[in-house]
Protein backbone atom coordinates (compact mmCIF):
# COMPACT_ATOMS: atom_id res chain seq x y z
CA UNK A 1 0.00 0.00 0.00
CA UNK A 2 2.90 2.37 0.71
CA UNK A 3 5.97 2.40 -1.50
CA UNK A 4 8.28 4.81 -3.26
CA UNK A 5 6.70 5.78 -6.57
CA UNK A 6 3.22 4.92 -5.33
CA UNK A 7 -0.12 6.37 -6.34
CA UNK A 8 -0.56 10.03 -5.29
CA UNK A 9 -4.23 9.48 -4.40
CA UNK A 10 -3.09 6.79 -1.96
CA UNK A 11 -0.63 9.23 -0.41
CA UNK A 12 -3.39 11.83 -0.03
CA UNK A 13 -5.63 9.32 1.76
CA UNK A 14 -2.80 8.08 3.98
CA UNK A 15 -1.73 11.64 4.91
CA UNK A 16 -5.32 12.48 5.80
CA UNK A 17 -5.60 9.32 7.90
CA UNK A 18 -2.32 10.16 9.64
CA UNK A 19 -3.67 13.60 10.51
CA UNK A 20 -6.88 12.13 11.95
CA UNK A 21 -4.89 9.60 13.97
CA UNK A 22 -2.44 12.19 15.31
CA UNK A 23 -4.94 14.99 15.85
CA UNK A 24 -7.90 13.04 17.22
CA UNK A 25 -7.45 9.30 17.79
CA UNK A 26 -4.22 9.28 19.81
CA UNK A 27 -5.24 12.11 22.18
CA UNK A 28 -8.66 10.47 22.62
CA UNK A 29 -7.15 7.09 23.47
CA UNK A 30 -4.64 8.61 25.88
CA UNK A 31 -7.47 10.44 27.62
CA UNK A 32 -10.05 7.63 27.50
CA UNK A 33 -10.13 7.49 31.31
CA UNK A 34 -11.93 10.85 31.12
CA UNK A 35 -14.59 9.60 28.70
CA UNK A 36 -17.44 11.29 30.59
CA UNK A 37 -15.61 14.61 30.33
CA UNK A 38 -14.91 14.03 26.63
CA UNK A 39 -18.62 13.46 26.00
CA UNK A 40 -19.61 16.56 27.99
CA UNK A 41 -19.64 20.26 27.12
CA UNK A 42 -16.15 20.45 28.67
CA UNK A 43 -17.00 23.43 30.84
CA UNK A 44 -14.34 22.42 33.35
CA UNK A 45 -10.73 21.83 32.41
CA UNK A 46 -8.73 18.77 33.35
CA UNK A 47 -5.10 18.42 34.29
CA UNK A 48 -3.57 16.91 31.17
CA UNK A 49 -0.77 14.37 31.43
CA UNK A 50 2.58 15.09 29.80
CA UNK A 51 1.84 12.39 27.21
CA UNK A 52 -1.53 13.93 26.35
CA UNK A 53 0.06 17.37 25.97
CA UNK A 54 2.69 15.89 23.65
CA UNK A 55 0.02 14.13 21.61
CA UNK A 56 -1.93 17.36 21.21
CA UNK A 57 1.19 19.28 20.15
CA UNK A 58 2.07 16.56 17.62
CA UNK A 59 -1.48 16.70 16.26
CA UNK A 60 -1.35 20.47 15.96
CA UNK A 61 2.06 20.29 14.33
CA UNK A 62 0.99 18.05 11.45
CA UNK A 63 -1.78 20.51 10.62
CA UNK A 64 0.85 23.17 9.92
CA UNK A 65 2.23 21.42 6.83
CA UNK A 66 -0.54 19.02 5.82
CA UNK A 67 -2.40 21.61 3.67
CA UNK A 68 0.79 22.33 1.71
CA UNK A 69 1.43 18.62 1.25
CA UNK A 70 -2.12 17.98 0.03
CA UNK A 71 -2.02 20.90 -2.40
CA UNK A 72 1.30 19.71 -3.84
CA UNK A 73 -0.08 16.18 -4.22
CA UNK A 74 -3.19 17.44 -6.00
CA UNK A 75 -1.15 19.72 -8.26
CA UNK A 76 1.09 16.81 -9.19
CA UNK A 77 -1.98 14.86 -10.31
CA UNK A 78 -3.37 17.82 -12.27
CA UNK A 79 -0.01 18.64 -13.87
CA UNK A 80 0.91 14.94 -14.35
CA UNK A 81 4.25 15.46 -12.59
CA UNK A 82 5.78 12.71 -10.49
CA UNK A 83 6.57 13.85 -6.96
CA UNK A 84 5.81 10.48 -5.41
CA UNK A 85 9.29 9.96 -3.96
CA UNK A 86 9.40 13.09 -1.76
CA UNK A 87 5.69 12.58 -0.97
CA UNK A 88 6.47 9.06 0.24
CA UNK A 89 9.36 10.23 2.41
CA UNK A 90 7.25 13.10 3.82
CA UNK A 91 4.72 10.53 5.07
CA UNK A 92 7.40 8.33 6.62
CA UNK A 93 9.12 11.29 8.27
CA UNK A 94 5.81 12.60 9.66
CA UNK A 95 5.10 9.21 11.25
CA UNK A 96 8.59 9.24 12.79
CA UNK A 97 8.03 12.83 13.95
CA UNK A 98 4.74 11.96 15.63
CA UNK A 99 6.18 8.91 17.38
CA UNK A 100 9.23 10.85 18.56
CA UNK A 101 6.97 13.64 19.84
CA UNK A 102 4.99 11.14 21.91
CA UNK A 103 8.10 9.41 23.21
CA UNK A 104 9.94 12.66 23.96
CA UNK A 105 12.85 12.01 21.59
CA UNK A 106 13.58 15.64 20.78
CA UNK A 107 16.60 15.49 18.49
CA UNK A 108 15.28 12.73 16.23
CA UNK A 109 11.91 14.52 16.18
CA UNK A 110 13.61 17.71 15.00
CA UNK A 111 15.55 15.85 12.30
CA UNK A 112 12.35 14.18 11.10
CA UNK A 113 10.62 17.57 10.98
CA UNK A 114 13.52 19.10 9.02
CA UNK A 115 13.51 16.14 6.64
CA UNK A 116 9.78 16.51 6.04
CA UNK A 117 10.30 20.23 5.37
CA UNK A 118 12.98 19.38 2.79
CA UNK A 119 10.50 16.96 1.18
CA UNK A 120 7.94 19.76 0.87
CA UNK A 121 10.54 22.05 -0.70
CA UNK A 122 11.53 19.35 -3.21
CA UNK A 123 7.86 18.68 -3.98
CA UNK A 124 7.21 22.38 -4.57
CA UNK A 125 10.28 22.91 -6.73
CA UNK A 126 9.37 19.85 -8.81
CA UNK A 127 6.04 21.45 -9.64
CA UNK A 128 7.53 24.66 -11.02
Amino acid sequence: ILSVGGNMATYIVLASALAVIQFWVIPFLINVKNLNWQMSNRDESLDDSVLLKRARRAGANILETLPIYLVFCLLSIIEAKDISEPAFYWLILRVIHGLCYLLGIAYVRTLAWLGSLVCLIVMGLSLI
